[in-house]
């Protein structure tokens, strides 16, 4: 037990709030004592910025109904701020739901703009082998700070006092920079699973390393059962996520590889069969893992973070490198969006964003393939002019003669537009970095000493020096509208859908298209835009 001051100053914005909050609680009778408790005095030891503070609550009376719970404090703190004019806000009561890890009632409101939630000490007993609902009772300081999780998040600052409380050792823990459970860790992960993720996630955030006593606890079959059996799927989602979007992609996926929680965190829904919350793990089976394959993710998790413009989130970015291997390799995309959905319950937007990554690196290494057969490795400049050639459009007009067809193989740049298209507003070059690597990982071309980041600066290179501008086609639009077709090419109907296709294709490999070629085209070859071939 240790209590000392902090080492610096408090933001003035704080310090405002915490002083009304004092003036607040002089109002109690018998006297309650407020302390900052758990994430704000984490952070400010750390020089870390956090901006919403919970407050716990010490009742000094040990009868029951003289209990001050969050929402008796925040309404009394209300009514003194109407009584001086001032600032009132709405408060919102958050009833007590394990499945999301609310095991007691609590009040929230904001104090001059900064989030507060309000709740009393508690002690949790947890009874039965199936359920991580506690019982919740007034408790002590020191029974507050043992039910908490990690050390590093039982440390208070005792707003009557200023001084850091510490009943744990949180403080030289987090000196030592050390994750360390308050209690036994097998006992705290069994009373709540979701620890060990939510352990996962601190020690990614905050760069500590994990008490070699929780990692063999988190290993063990009892928690890793009881973390897939007791635990939702929308709290494991949500962890990881808040893991991978502050402290990055490969240090998540690091540890929850060495915590042994893959098997529990990616599952796929077999087909047939449908998975809900109460069968989810009898219901689903976890992905198998190939040699070297957590390898190869970890490492695509750091290349995929240095692209620029970055992806929509690390979390889109992270789920890529996860994945994108399997499917390369072969593996059904349709038991990828399971895991997405089924396992890690992503919303539609994230879930699309991946999916269209992973079909858009699929589709890349197809191209590549073909590419790399016909590229000699050993020339590097003759590698670029090669690149060139096939990527950059000819620069000649459309020349057309009667009876001309699209033709029956699609060019390379067709094929490019349409996997650019596909991502609409996602950029293509993680897509197009996983691809170089998984190439260079199957290790079926010979590539001359090449490194894949050559490869993939040459072919992003080559891409952006296009005169065309084909990557920003997914803004492209055709030259003509349907009633546009419909008046100048004499079609109308489902045939319209293929025309605008075909137009959009002649642009691509003919960038110089008029609006006249189109109609000339159509002129002496009128089955072109109306026949079943394609571009």
């Amino acid at each position: 037990m240790s209590f000392h001051r902090l080492p610096f100053p408090i933001r003035a914005d704080h310090q405002r709030v915490f002083d009304l909050l004092t003036q607040v609680s002089a109002k109690f009778d018998p006297p309650i004592v407020l302390r900052i408790a758990g994430g704000w005095v984490r952070n400010s030891l750390l020089k870390l910025p956090c901006n919403d503070f919970d407050v716990a609550i010490e009742t000094t009376s040990s009868e029951h109904s003289k209990v001050v719970t969050g929402e008796i404090f925040a309404n009394v703190l209300m009514e003194y701020q109407r009584q001086r004019g001032g600032e009132t806000r709405s408060i919102g009561v958050i009833k007590r739901n394990p499945q999301q890890s609310k095991h007691i009632e609590a009040a929230s409101t904001h104090i001059y703009g900064i989030p507060v939630d309000f709740l009393h000490l508690r002690r949790e007993e947890y009874f039965g082998q199936d359920h991580r609902i506690p019982v919740v009772a007034s408790g002590t300081i020191h029974e507050d700070a043992l039910r908490r999780d990690f050390t590093v998040n039982a440390l208070y600052y005792n707003l009557h006092t200023g001084e850091v409380e510490d009943y744990v050792g949180g403080t030289s823990d987090l000196a030592k920079k050390v994750l360390r459970c308050p209690l036994d860790p097998h006992e705290t992960f069994l009373d709540d699973p979701l620890r060990v993720l939510r352990g996962i996630r601190f020690a990614a955030q905050f760069d500590l390393s994990i008490d070699a006593a929780i990692t063999h606890s988190a290993q063990s079959p009892e928690i890793q059962h009881a973390l897939l059996h007791k635990v939702s799927r929308e709290r494991v989602s949500k962890e990881i996520t808040l893991s991978v979007e502050r402290s990055g992609p490969l240090r998540t996926f690091h540890l929850l590889r060495a915590l042994l929680c893959l098997e529990s965190t990616f599952r796929f829904t077999p087909a047939g069969r449908t998975a809900t919350q109460s069968n989810f793990a009898s219901m689903t089976i976890p992905l198998e893992w190939q040699p070297g394959e957590h390898d190869f993710i970890e490492k695509l998790a750091a290349r995929i973070e240095e692209v620029q413009p970055p992806l929509p989130s690390r979390a889109v970015g992270f789920f890529l490198a996860v994945f994108v291997h399997r499917a390369c390799a072969g593996e059904d995309v349709d038991r990828i969006e399971s895991v997405l959905v089924d396992s890690l319950k992503l919303s539609k937007k994230m879930t699309s964003e991946v999916l269209r990554l992973i079909c858009a690196s699929m589709a890349f290494v197809d191209l590549l393939s073909a590419l790399c057969r016909t590229l000699n490795f050993s020339d590097p400049l003759a590698v670029t002019q090669s690149l060139r050639e096939i990527i950059h459009p000819k620069g000649v007009p459309l020349r057309v003669v009667p009876g001309m067809q699209p033709d029956g193989v699609p060019s390379t740049r067709i094929e490019l537009f349409t996997l650019l298209r596909s991502l609409e507003d996602v950029h293509y070059r993680p897509a197009l970095l996983c691809a170089v690597e998984f190439c260079f990982h199957r290790g079926d071309v010979n590539f001359h000493g090449f490194s894949s980041d050559s490869l993939y600066r040459m072919i992003d290179e080559t891409l952006q020096s296009d005169p065309s501008k084909l990557v920003e086609c997914h803004a492209w639009r055709p030259m003509l509208r349907g009633n546009q077709i419909t008046k100048h090419l004499s079609i109308s109907g489902p045939a319209i859908k293929s025309a605008l296709r075909k137009i959009l294709h002649l642009a691509v490999d003919y960038p110089q298209l008029r609006v006249e070629d189109i109609i000339q085209l159509a002129q002496q070859s009128p089955s072109y835009f109306s026949g079943g071939g394609k571009k």
